[in-house]
């Protein structure tokens, strides 16, 4: 099995290409961009192959949480008295830690490049809400969603 490619090593695809050249325009008519410095990185993103050359044309453009793909790599996602989110076009490691104490993580997966087809994850019970697992009750009113709880 041959070892997996670092993020910047990755194919891009023609959507990647679109949503840097969509935050390059985006730039050009704020004015952080001259007409010249557009030119030159549209040119550089169309001739891109990797994540990582496209990913260069924005750095400076945007913080990392909006960047139009982002190569963080991070395998830790922590919500930790607040909210943690991974979403957009993001690569996936081959190992993910998520945590969330006293806080919430939300994962999406849909545009997360990776080469993984599953995701298996624990939740420790000491350290589930309280509400959480807790059994439906039903009774003489029915199942499911009509349910009195």
């Amino acid at each position: 099995m041959s070892p997996r490619q670092a993020p910047r090593d990755l194919r891009a695809s023609d959507a990647d290409r679109d949503r840097v050249l969509a935050l390059l325009s985006d730039a050009m008519s704020d004015g952080r961009l001259t007409q010249d410095e557009h030119a030159e990185r549209v040119q550089r993103a169309f001739s891109a192959r990797t994540l990582g050359e496209l990913s260069e044309l924005t750095t400076d453009l945007a913080v990392p949480s909006a960047q139009p793909v982002r190569l963080d790599g991070g395998r830790v996602i922590a919500g930790i008295f607040g909210p943690a989110r991974r979403d957009g076009r993001w690569v996936v490691p081959e190992n993910l830690t998520v945590t969330a104490m006293f806080g919430e993580v939300e994962i999406d997966f849909r545009r997360g490049v990776g080469d993984r087809q599953r995701a298996y994850g624990a939740r420790p019970q000491a350290r589930q809400h309280p509400a959480a697992g807790r059994p439906r009750r039903t009774g003489d009113r029915g199942q499911g969603a009509g349910a009195r709880r």
